[in-house]
């Protein structure tokens, strides 16, 4: 599947609404969640730019919840936009749909993870089986493939 293809069905499984408000974006307030928060306050998935993304690269998992399931798809459509021969967007979202052996993390992740709808999980995992079959992303093939089977477990 190419990327247009997978931008329009990025869209439809995360409609557009409303952000979730400043407070309960991040959920203690170290400097780089403060900064996280800032940047990304008021404004939709849609409406973040590439270059906020690229500041924030390995800082999806600072989010609560809820703000984690919001923001998901604006690293999403960076990986698809953007050529970055390093692949360090991709890394670190990959990174963020399993856990490994650490029970703290196990149920911070199960919270993020089941707020996704079955729908946007189909879509995870569509993405996820994309990059998979890249080999650009071949380097992440076991992390994929990890977090592949993590989301089996929400269909």
């Amino acid at each position: 599947m190419n990327s247009s293809n997978l931008l329009k069905k990025l869209n439809d499984a995360f409609p557009d609404t409303m952000p979730p408000e400043s407070d309960s974006l991040i959920s203690h307030n170290c400097p780089d969640c403060l900064k996280l928060r800032d940047d990304f306050q008021g404004k939709t998935w849609q409406e973040v730019s590439n270059e906020v993304i690229e500041n924030h690269t390995n800082d999806l998992p600072l989010f609560t919840a809820e703000a984690f399931n919001y923001y998901v798809p604006a690293y999403i459509r960076h990986v698809l936009e953007i050529e970055d021969s390093y692949v360090t967007t991709a890394e670190f979202l990959i990174h963020c749909f399993y856990t490994k052996d650490d029970a703290k993390q196990e149920l911070r992740h199960k919270e993020r993870m089941e707020k996704f709808t079955k729908e946007q999980i189909g879509f995870l995992t569509t993405f996820l089986d994309t990059l998979q079959k890249d080999n650009q992303y071949l380097r992440l093939k076991e992390d994929i493939a990890w977090s592949l089977e993590e989301l089996t477990k929400y269909q």
